[in-house]
């Protein structure tokens, strides 16, 4: 593992009001261009290339990037913005054609490192005295490999919302700071549920089974005899996807499939029909402004779960690695982009950055709640990774539509998960070995 060079010095960490305030111009690269090399005096010109639809008139990020710009003379960052269903193979393609991007939004760690997309940054962690422990728990964490790929932009958590109208209602008392079990929320769920008169406990809830399952140490994607593995023959895993269907279909204590259908799109939360739904941090704005209830947020029930937000990384065949990894440092380890993006909610930050928290939690969209939960969410003994090794994508193609089909009540557990599993570790396995083959 080599270790760059970093001649430039580090960005000033204070604030820079003009820089935020003033109008600015998109700087942004079209997506499969390369990084212009520094010339004569002029700065190395780096990309950096992350999942969104429309960049150019994103004015937080192009005003992050201009603060970044206007802060050092040594490097200028372009943005490429790609829609995420796209991202993967316009990187694949901008790597093929050795064009590219520096600086990169990580969205499936376990395949870019096997395909050797990343740079792996122990060394410069090492070389410039990183002190990782200054990231929230889960937004620095070890590929399969061992090594580090990169640091977390933002901190994205699940979390419950609820309907507080509807808890008033029923004379029953709001989720505390600590959230509930599953039992217990399953449990609330049900007393919250009139089907007969178009309301429901829940929305959502098994749309993080991968997360449910996990917390409660039920096996689900393990690394098994030295090598991932699904387990969800396992009749732990069964009896809790068919505990979790039943929910569903059975006591209707959630909308089923055809009743959120005959919604005809709307979210069923918003809209006053479910009492409780599973959203992220990122969904304050929306639901304040469209909620036309009271409601709070609480941790997701069983409380534990990984860091999902952005994590950011260099390319390996990138051509201005040291400007890269200046960049990267002052994105998500100095303070300055932290405060930034607090400021303009951009998300709960990463970086354990009292003054970017205290921020972010008082932000005019952030729930009252959002305070008392805080510690919660950001405590590492909450928080576990998720196993993300070579050929996830291609192997959960065969998971999901298995779990789709007894969430809807189509199937039983125990009738499809096993032969899912079987099917999505042959493809784990292939990938695994070449993967190993590789080092």
């Amino acid at each position: 593992m080599a270790t760059i060079a970093t001649a430039c010095g580090t960005s000033s960490s204070g604030s820079n009001t003009a820089a935020t305030s003033a109008a600015v111009a998109p700087a942004t690269a079209a997506a499969g261009e390369a990084a212009a090399p520094a010339t004569g005096n002029g700065p190395t010109e780096i990309t950096w290339m992350i999942w969104a639809d429309d960049v150019a008139n994103d004015k937080n990020m192009q005003n992050e990037i201009k603060l970044f710009n206007d802060s050092q003379s040594e490097v200028k960052v372009n943005l490429i913005g790609v829609p995420w269903g796209d991202f993967d193979s316009k990187l694949q393609a901008m790597i093929a054609a050795d064009t590219p991007p520096d600086v990169v939004a990580i969205k499936s760690e376990g395949d870019y490192v096997s395909k050797g997309f990343m740079l792996p940054i122990d060394d410069l962690i090492k070389q410039d005295n990183i002190d990782i422990n200054k990231f929230v728990g889960g937004a620095v964490a070890p590929a399969y490999d061992g090594k580090i790929y990169g640091f977390g932009h933002d901190t994205a958590y699940w979390l419950l919302y609820y309907n507080k109208d509807m808890f008033d209602a029923a004379g029953i008392p709001y989720p505390s700071a600590k959230g509930y079990t599953i039992d217990e929320f399953m449990d609330v769920a049900c007393k919250l549920s009139k089907p007969d008169q178009g309301q429901w406990g829940m929305h959502n809830f098994h749309w993080i089974m991968s997360i449910l399952a996990q917390q409660q140490g039920i096996p689900y994607l393990n690394m098994v005899d030295g090598q991932p593995k699904y387990q969800l023959d396992d009749p732990k895993t069964v009896e809790f996807f068919q505990k979790v269907s039943d929910f569903i279909n059975v006591k209707n204590c959630q909308l089923n499939n055809d009743q959120s259908t005959s919604l005809g799109g709307a979210d069923p939360f918003i809209a006053g029909k479910a009492a409780m739904s599973l959203n992220g941090n990122w969904g304050f704005g929306n639901v304040k402004d469209n909620a036309q209830f009271n409601w709070g947020v609480a941790p997701i029930p069983g409380t534990k779960q990984p860091n999902v937000g952005m994590k950011i990384g260099i390319a390996k065949t990138s051509k201005n690695q040291a400007a890269a990894w200046k960049f990267l440092k002052w994105l998500t380890y100095e303070p300055e982009a932290t405060r930034y993006r607090a400021e303009h909610g951009m998300g709960q930050p990463a970086l354990n950055d009292e003054q970017a928290m205290t921020t972010f939690i008082s932000g005019p969209a952030s729930p009252a709640e959002l305070k008392d939960i805080i510690g919660s969410l950001t405590d590492p003994n909450n928080s576990f990774k998720l196993l993300d090794p070579p050929g996830i994508a291609e192997a959960s193609g065969h998971i999901q539509p298995a779990s789709d089909e007894v969430m809807q009540g189509l199937a039983k557990a125990a009738d499809v998960l096993p032969a899912a599993s079987a099917k999505a570790n042959e493809v784990l396995a292939k990938e695994w070995a070449k993967a190993n083959a590789s080092k």
